[in-house]
């Protein structure tokens, strides 16, 4: 009797997997009580259950199952009177073990065991080629030089014959255990494939119901799937290991791979030192002329009036400027008795000595009264004096 370590479910000794998660099965040996003492598990208590019984095969079901998943036969009822099974019925005494060949190694791993022996194939080609070329020069080449060098050779030769001998081995080996793989998995898959097509025939002559259809195509269906995966990865192996296949497995040339990381990593780089260049001419300031900076000064004025903001109009002003305060409230008055819709200057005469600057403004206002409600053009031209003030330009008098 034979058991599974990962489910704890018993086969016979022919079984080597488990048909529940594919482990290998191992044999079966008496329970050991474990350190605190508890006994070993109870085997479960069929004396109250009624099971049913394949007639052909003799496997044992619970009252749920309607088919054998050994052969497909309908099941038939057996009642059980004894407090434990018999020796070796359990669930599933009789499936078909799934060999999932865990060990199988991978495509890619194949392919580069045939790159490989390519590579050695090509590099002994070019030994024998530069032998065959010493021998000829055997006259003007002296014999301890000519045989020291032909026994290096052949002592490359060697060694990449006992790498190819050990790669043909493996892949003619694995050749082997793919093709009786497959021959055990189609003799596997038959079982569930009777079962299935048996449950069609029931279900077209009408003789089962759609819910228990559906109840007992789940668990053949499910594991024919996983069965014919296997199937078809092995066949996809045979396909690779088959020397038309062998011979389109084509060497890859490093510089395939090197030179595009060298473009990503130059174009990366000039990427990152490119983006940091920008965003720092992004964030520089443009430094602007004299002229430029009292014109703004100007311009900040004018936005104030449309905005009526006293907090911008006055950054305009030094504080040195004649009753500063005056200023502030006559301005705030007028923006109560007029609303400035538009205002527009023009400066000329601009004279500027070091941190002085001169300049007349002419300034053109369209506003509506509000006590008369009409409105009015009004044109203003004032001599500004400015100066600058921890380094910003500031109107330090008018007239």
């Amino acid at each position: 009797m034979v058991t599974c370590p990962k489910c704890n479910v018993d086969y016979e000794e022919s079984r080597k997997f488990c048909i529940q998660c594919g482990t290998q099965l191992k044999q079966k040996t008496d329970s050991i009580k474990n350190s605190s003492g508890d006994s070993e598990k109870q085997s479960p208590d069929y004396s109250s259950q009624n099971l049913k019984i394949c007639p052909e095969c003799k496997s044992e079901y619970d009252d749920a199952k309607l088919f054998c998943k050994a052969c497909g036969s309908s099941l038939i009822k057996k009642s059980i009177h004894h407090s434990n099974p018999p020796m070796g019925a359990t669930t599933a005494s009789n499936e078909p073990s799934i060999n999932t060949l865990s060990d199988m190694p991978s495509r890619f791993h194949v392919k580069s065991l045939i790159r490989k022996r390519k590579k050695l194939l090509h590099k002994s080609n070019k030994i024998a080629i530069l032998v065959k070329n010493l021998k000829q020069q055997k006259d003007v080449i002296s014999e301890e030089m000519l045989n020291t060098t032909l026994e290096g050779y052949q002592v490359q030769l060697n060694s990449f014959k006992t790498v190819m001998n050990e790669i043909d081995n493996f892949l003619n080996e694995l050749q082997r255990n793919a093709t009786a793989a497959i021959t055990d998995l189609e003799e596997q898959i038959k079982p569930f494939l009777k079962r299935l097509q048996e449950l069609k025939i029931m279900k077209k002559a009408k003789g089962i119901t759609l819910l228990d259809y559906l109840k007992a195509k789940k668990e053949p269906s499910r594991t024919s799937k996983k069965l014919n995966r296997q199937i078809r990865k092995r066949r996809r192996m045979l396909n690779l290991l088959d020397p038309s296949s062998m011979s389109k497995v084509k060497i890859i040339n490093p510089l395939l791979f090197i030179v595009p990381l060298i473009v990503v990593f130059f174009l990366s780089g000039i990427g990152y030192f490119g983006y940091n260049y920008l965003s720092s001419k992004k964030h520089v300031n443009p430094q602007l002329s004299p002229e430029e900076e009292i014109h703004e000064i100007f311009n900040k004025i004018k936005q104030a009036h449309l905005s009526e903001n006293i907090d911008i109009f006055m950054e305009c002003y030094s504080s040195e400027f004649p009753e500063y305060a005056k200023k502030r409230n006559q301005t705030i008055n007028t923006w109560e008795d007029f609303d400035f819709k538009n205002v527009s200057f023009a400066l000329r005469n601009l004279n500027i000595d070091k941190e002085k600057a001169e300049v007349t403004a002419d300034w053109i206002i369209t506003a509506y009264e509000k006590t008369s409600d009409k409105l009015r053009d009004i044109r203003v031209t004032n001599n500004v004096f400015l100066q600058k003030e921890d380094g910003q330009w500031k109107i330090a008098d008018l007239h």
